[in-house]
């Protein structure tokens, strides 16, 4: 498994910049909001034996970037099912056999008394599959153990997945999108983000991520691959509401530039409200939009 890339709603993330509460930037995928199961399966590239175990996961998921030197962590409340595919139900018996290595499987306890399983044949290095670890009916699976152990060590209790920490969203998009995401700048986290994307993002980046305190945001997506979102972001003080505000125009304004060469349409409105920067933005063919946003490979 190579770069774990969420295409454009990643980059639309990075055009601004992220919550006290949970240590990590989580994303929040439900398969049975429009357009969203095409758009996952197509983009979120997590294989096992040369299977893309997406279309496997339950309806809603969840993707966790908190360490920028290894993979992303999926997570799932097991039981769960998808509506339109009953794959799902298997993901916690074969499928998790195939990542933990079955019978060659290892364990080691985590922090809160769950088992990890691991892969001993599957080097972490290649960043591939290889561990998950079950939690109260909750799964986590992901490649290095210690990336599960340190990751669960955050929260009190598997559910905290699910929570958007201190900033709760109360514009439409949110309640509609069928992608959601927050986090937080502890520790760096956002700051190591935007610097492992420069090699692949083909437009500006924020030019001071530690001006950003907290950030969540939702996207709505459709068939015929138009992107409408909103995220709010909260600065550090008001001077970084300023100087991000400033930033966020300038990099909407080079995304406006670069869509016009494939004619995809593009708006975006960016505005100041109650201490947040708010962007609306709108994609009219988010497919197009890629090839002038993320570097190929």
């Amino acid at each position: 498994m190579r770069k774990i890339l969420f295409q454009v709603v990643l980059t639309t993330l990075l055009i601004l910049g992220i919550t006290n509460g949970l240590h990590a930037l989580t994303f929040e995928f439900n398969k049975d909001k429009p357009g969203v199961r095409d758009f996952a399966i197509k983009n979120l590239r997590f294989y096992i034996e040369r299977e893309n175990i997406i279309s496997r996961l339950p309806a809603t998921f969840y993707i966790i970037t908190y360490f920028p030197d290894d993979i992303p962590v999926i997570a799932y409340k097991a039981g769960a099912k998808d509506k339109r595919s009953d794959k799902a139900q298997n993901s916690s018996g074969d499928l998790l056999d195939k990542i933990s290595g079955g019978k060659d499987a290892k364990s080691i306890k985590g922090a809160h008394g769950e088992k990890i399983l691991y892969n001993p044949n599957r080097p972490p290095e290649k960043k591939l599959l290889s561990s998950y670890a079950s939690w109260d009916g909750w799964v986590f699976i992901g490649n290095k153990k210690e990336t599960l152990h340190n990751l669960l060590k955050l929260y009190k209790s598997p559910s905290d997945v699910a929570k958007s920490g201190i900033l709760t969203p109360a514009f439409k998009e949110w309640k509609d999108g069928g992608i959601r995401f927050w986090g937080d700048n502890s520790n760096n986290n956002l700051n190591n983000i935007f610097e492992a994307q420069k090699k692949t993002i083909l437009i500006p980046l924020v030019k001071d991520p530690r001006k950003i305190h907290s950030m969540a945001g939702a996207f709505t997506l459709t068939a015929s691959r138009e992107m409408r979102g909103k995220i709010m972001v909260k600065p550090v003080n008001k001077q970084a509401l300023k100087d991000l505000e400033g930033d966020a125009k300038f990099i909407s304004e080079t995304l406006r530039r670069r869509l016009v060469a494939v004619k995809s349409p593009y708006e975006g409105k960016i505005n100041s409200k109650d201490g947040y920067v708010i962007y609306d933005v709108y994609i009219g063919d988010y497919g197009a939009a890629q090839g002038q946003i993320i570097k190929g490979k």
